[in-house]
């Protein structure tokens, strides 16, 4: 008999017999997804003791002799979940799958679903939330599939995606449901759901079904942002830093805040979103076209740079437990100074730390390991001496008004001062690891 991919077939070899789903097909031999597996006896116990319950085990070259054909009446749960698993293993998957084989993996999807298997329903749930090869969009499907899901288990993925499909009233021709959608929201973002929580402050923001509360939004998307910060400094691009960093610029600029801190929020969500972009995101594009009009907006705009806000994105959490190396040079009424990132064991410049960096000034936005500023000492100021080179190091930098508060191991260091520069960074200065290589430059 002829085997091919996706079959369900019973297997009996040396040492094992059980179910599985045929992975592979080729010169009168299977490789197979196994679903159940008794170990025979005489079996080498450290295999057995390998082997996964909780996952399928994939056995190699099993000879067609040794297989046996599953009739699909008599497929079992576990056999019908593996199977739909191996044929769409992403609620993006399908497009490549012949309409026989579509047709199957629907019918054994939906036999699941009428079972009210958890991972089914998520996964049909996906595949009808805007459409897929598989299925025609249908929100209320939707809809039903992940009802059932909360019935049985918290998932706040689900509870986010409920909360979308009533908010732009996807199962009503339109109309929203606040309430509904607002209880879905608030479930997930109680989880930290970044998405909830910034679709929360929204509805804050427009009093949509609850009290109007900008202060509150503001709130709720400087905390997402800053957590979404985290993330993208770990490496993590696929956050929400880019909705987030949008919705602080335009919360900004509703405040009156200065032109440096709205534009500088532009750009840090230009530079998320180019990230981002590596993935094929449900919303890049309404968020690039908002990003790109802010842009537009402040990008020729006269920028103040009377205060040191360019020293607020050192915060600890990007450092990884490294130190900022400090080095001061006083020059009359100058202060040049470079800030760089070090092992706290070695003081030499750390390779797993960087920074990222806003300079508004410069249409700048972009991760260092370094960077070099300047300023205007003011007048009473005791502590560097016309000449004095100083070097010290620290584990945090805080800026307020024209003060920059060097947090050092030993004692804090102030500096004071006014018309205040930074370098653009160079090559040298800047970190471009894998993960930062974008399409297009930032």
């Amino acid at each position: 008999m002829v085997f091919k991919k996706g079959d369900a077939v019973s297997f009996d070899i040396s040492f094992a017999a059980g179910t599985g789903i045929v992975v592979e097909s080729y010169s009168g031999q299977c490789d197979i997804s196994a679903t159940t597996i008794n170990f025979k006896k005489g079996c080498d116990d450290d295999f057995a003791d390998m082997y996964d319950e909780s996952e399928p085990c994939l056995f190699d070259d099993i000879p067609d002799e040794n297989l046996t054909i599953i009739s699909e009446d008599d497929w079992t749960d576990a056999l019908r979940e593996d199977y739909v698993e191996f044929m769409i293993p992403d609620e993006s998957g399908g497009e490549n799958l012949s309409e026989e084989d579509k047709d199957r993996v629907r019918k054994h999807l939906d036999a699941l679903c009428c079972n009210n298997n958890i991972t089914a329903l998520k996964k049909k749930g996906y595949l009808c939330y805007g459409g897929s090869p598989l299925y025609e969009c249908d929100w209320t499907e939707t809809v039903r599939c992940f009802e059932k899901v909360l019935q049985s288990e918290m998932d706040t993925d689900i509870a986010n995606s409920l909360g979308y499909i009533y908010y732009y009233g996807r199962t009503n021709n339109g109309v929203p449901d606040y309430d509904k959608a607002y209880r879905y929201f608030s479930i997930a973002a109680i989880d930290g759901n970044h998405e909830s929580l910034y679709k929360v402050g929204d509805m804050f923001l427009k009093g949509l079904g609850v009290p109007q509360c900008p202060e509150f939004s503001e709130k709720l998307y400087s905390r997402v942002y800053k957590e979404a910060r985290i993330l993208l400094l770990s490496g993590y691009l696929f956050s929400k830093f880019a909705d987030a960093a949008l919705r602080l610029a335009s919360s900004y600029e509703r405040n009156g805040a200065r032109k440096s801190c709205i534009y500088g929020k532009y750009l840090e969500a230009d530079l998320g979103l180019k990230l981002r972009s590596k993935y094929h995101y449900y919303g890049n594009s309404t968020v690039r076209k908002a990003v790109d009009a802010g842009l537009e907006k402040f990008k020729n705009e006269s920028i103040d740079s009377d205060r040191p806000y360019i020293f607020s994105s050192l915060d600890k959490p990007s450092l990884r437990g490294n130190l900022l190396s400090v080095k001061l040079e006083r020059k009359g009424k100058v202060v040049k100074g470079k800030v760089s990132i070090v092992s706290p064991e070695t003081k030499r410049k750390s390779r797993d730390a960087y920074l990222l960096l806003t300079i508004p000034e410069l249409s700048y936005c972009g991760f260092v390991r370094s960077f070099s500023f300047s300023c205007i000492l003011s007048d009473s100021w005791p502590e560097i001496k016309d000449g004095d080179d100083i070097s010290f190091y620290c584990d945090y930098v805080s800026d307020d008004y024209c003060d920059v508060m060097f947090i050092t191991e030993k004692e804090d260091f102030m500096l004071s001062g006014s018309e205040w520069k930074i370098k653009r960074p160079t090559k040298a200065d800047e970190f471009q690891p894998e993960w930062l290589d974008v399409n297009e430059s930032y």
